[in-house]
């Protein structure tokens, strides 16, 4: 069974149409990103550097430290892995848009939500499919029926933040604090 095949399975009430149409009416359109329709940003974890990413190579800054596991897994793990057991189970779809130059919104792919697609290796998406221009770059989780969303914003380091549903946020927290992962931790170095 081909990922295509597998996928189309996964989501059945919200149509590769009826997602765009949810996008166009709560996140974004074809010049316009507006997440803020959904409610209040809420910072999950932010990292901004005035550097590029490579540079953290050769000079580590102060977020190494949090790179030590929690119970053995990688914050980055840990936050697919609750945002997973979060998605399950509901009309959930994932997708990932570039805006090059401030000025239009380009949807490179959109997917229904898939457990074994949603790890930590989706974060590549930003250096695999970067934003022409030093452009925005969003990886988003979208929980349809609560109109909410989990973006990570890949413009100028990582930004992962929560508009949405108040009772789905506190139910994150929650998992995410009890998982010993840094809710609502932010490091600029800009």
């Amino acid at each position: 069974m081909g990922l295509e095949a597998s996928l189309s399975e996964v989501m059945i009430s919200y149509s590769p149409e009826a997602r765009q149409e949810w996008y166009s009416k709560y996140l974004f359109d074809s010049i316009s990103w507006y997440p803020e329709r959904l409610g209040t940003s809420k910072t999950i974890f932010s990292v901004t550097s005035k550097y590029p990413a490579t540079s953290f190579f050769l000079d580590p800054s102060p977020v190494a430290s949090l790179a030590a596991p929690l119970g053995g897994r990688r914050n980055s793990e840990v936050l697919f892995e609750v945002l997973g057991s979060l998605a399950e189970g509901d009309d959930v779809g994932i997708f990932y848009l570039t805006s090059p130059d401030g000025a239009v919104m380009m949807q490179h792919w959109d997917t229904p939500f898939d457990r074994r697609f949603w790890t930590p290796g989706l974060l590549a998406t930003f250096e695999n499919i970067p934003s022409d221009q030093d452009g925005g770059r969003f990886l988003a989780l979208v929980f349809f029926a609560l109109k909410s969303v989990v973006i990570f914003d890949g413009y100028h380091g990582l930004r992962v933040s929560f508009h949405g549903d108040h009772s789905l946020w506190e139910e994150l927290v929650e998992r995410l604090q009890g998982s010993g992962f840094p809710v609502g931790w932010t490091f600029s170095d800009a």
